[in-house]
């Protein structure tokens, strides 16, 4: 057995060699020294870390700025406004989507004094009901929309919605849209006549479509590829004539039944000429949403009661979402960024991306900054995003989501949707300021 002698440790030798040299004297001045040092090293590192967090005014650091290198929408701390009261405002619209009114037993019914209040509770909170058509023009870059708008929708083509909902609607002298589905009308007696509804279109209500017979369009079935286009084809671009033949009009937008889609769906659709394709997914929508991707907030007696609170809560956007709702990724996401409107007003913040819950957040709260890590990689598929929050101003939890793709690495994306930063604000030459980054971990 061969021994080896343990390594020396300079720390240990050269206490001891300055006892033998200088005494206790030595040992005074060796330690104070030393403490001397350590507290120089400190403040220096003190002084890298807080220029570090103003270079990151949203929390990117080396290396997450390394792990983005891949990301499709750029994001450039640097062009970021540098205080909240300098950051443009942005209009945010919530799509509301009702069913049948005036009918008991039925979850997606809706009183008509219910339908009333919720009216006058948009009004109250200082909403202004917009068209579909107005809100479209908006996301293709059109002209700005009121700060907080909704517009109203209501599928499927119930003769209760001529009978209770239309007659609220032309006295109060506001938009709407009805999604119809063909196969329905002027079937039975639950259901509107073609006469109705052209009555109700005279009126300036937009008659739009909801599919030929509210199939699950994303449902293939047994069906080969020929079959399943022809399927599609028959459910989106036949409604779509049945109802210009029958209105005089011209259908460019659809709702999908059961908010069911996918890919080769939402391709067939456009290919149609629908500029507007609406969801069932509760978000709210501002300038960065695709009007491809259009979410709506679909009214049932276990919600009806909550929409006091739910305008309340939406009145916060958000701004250069990363990605971008609707977006196309072929690229692994390892960052989600988002900036909020009004982050003097949140805390608690937590963001969760499909199985990841919690994700550690960094938040700048001059700038309303948020990057949130990925910890693992997700594979192929939709993802929803969802970022919660308490608000000071009401004690209550705020929520905003919108959905993404991730595809297969060899498959091309034919849409890729960028949203570049607002325009840089020059600011006073100079500045500064040091902005602590606030940092949300796991289990917090």
């Amino acid at each position: 057995m061969i021994f080896r002698e343990p390594p020396r440790r300079w720390y240990l030798i050269l206490p001891s060699g300055v006892i033998s040299y200088f005494g206790w004297l030595g040992v005074f001045l060796f330690f104070t020294g030393w403490i001397h040092f350590a507290r120089c090293h400190a403040a220096q590192s003190s002084e890298r870390v807080l220029n570090g967090s103003e270079q990151a005014d949203v929390g990117l650091n080396e290396n997450s700025e390394r792990a983005s290198a891949g990301s499709q929408v750029e994001f450039d701390a640097a062009r970021a406004p540098r205080a909240v009261g300098e950051m443009p405002a942005e209009p945010v619209a919530i799509v509301l989507g009702y069913h049948q009114f005036d009918r008991r037993g039925n979850k997606y019914s809706t009183s008509s004094s219910v339908f009333s209040q919720h009216l006058d509770l948009i009004a109250k909170r200082g909403w202004e009901v917009i068209s579909l058509e107005r809100l479209v023009n908006f996301l293709e870059g059109g002209p700005d929309i009121p700060m907080k708008s909704v517009v109203l929708t209501v599928d499927d083509g119930y003769r209760s919605v001529y009978q209770s909902a239309w007659p609220i609607l032309r006295r109060r002298e506001l938009p709407w849209t009805f999604f119809i589905y063909t196969d329905f009308i002027s079937v039975g007696g639950g259901a509107c006549t073609w006469a109705q509804l052209s009555e109700i279109a005279k009126s300036g209500a937009e008659i739009q479509s909801h599919s030929k017979s509210h199939a699950f369009l994303n449902r293939r079935g047994e069906r080969n590829d020929g079959e399943y286009a022809a399927f599609l084809e028959t459910e989106l671009l036949e409604s779509k004539r049945i109802i210009e033949r029958q209105i005089g009009r011209p259908v460019w937008a659809h709702a999908y039944p059961y908010g069911a889609w996918n890919r080769v769906v939402r391709d067939a659709a456009i290919g149609y000429g629908f500029r507007a394709l609406l969801t069932v997914d509760p978000q709210p929508v501002t300038r960065q949403t695709s009007p491809y991707s259009i979410g709506r907030v679909i009214i049932s007696t276990d919600n009806e009661s909550q929409l006091d609170e739910f305008l309340a809560e939406r009145t916060l956007g958000v701004h250069a979402i990363e990605p971008v709702p609707g977006q196309k990724l072929t690229t692994p996401l390892t960052l989600i960024r988002l900036r909020l409107l009004e982050p003097e007003k949140l805390v608690d913040l937590r963001i969760r991306v499909g199985r990841q819950q919690n994700l550690p957040l960094r938040l700048n709260p001059v700038t309303g900054d948020i990057v949130a890590m990925m910890p693992f990689e997700e594979p192929a598929g939709t993802f929803r995003v969802v970022v919660t929050a308490r608000d000071l101003t009401t004690g209550g939890d705020v929520e905003t989501s919108w959905r993404f793709q991730i595809l297969e690495r060899s498959v091309t994306p034919t849409e890729t949707l960028q949203t570049p930063l607002e325009p840089a604000r020059e600011g006073s030459e100079g500045d500064s300021t040091i902005v602590p980054i606030i940092e949300y971990l796991p289990g917090e």
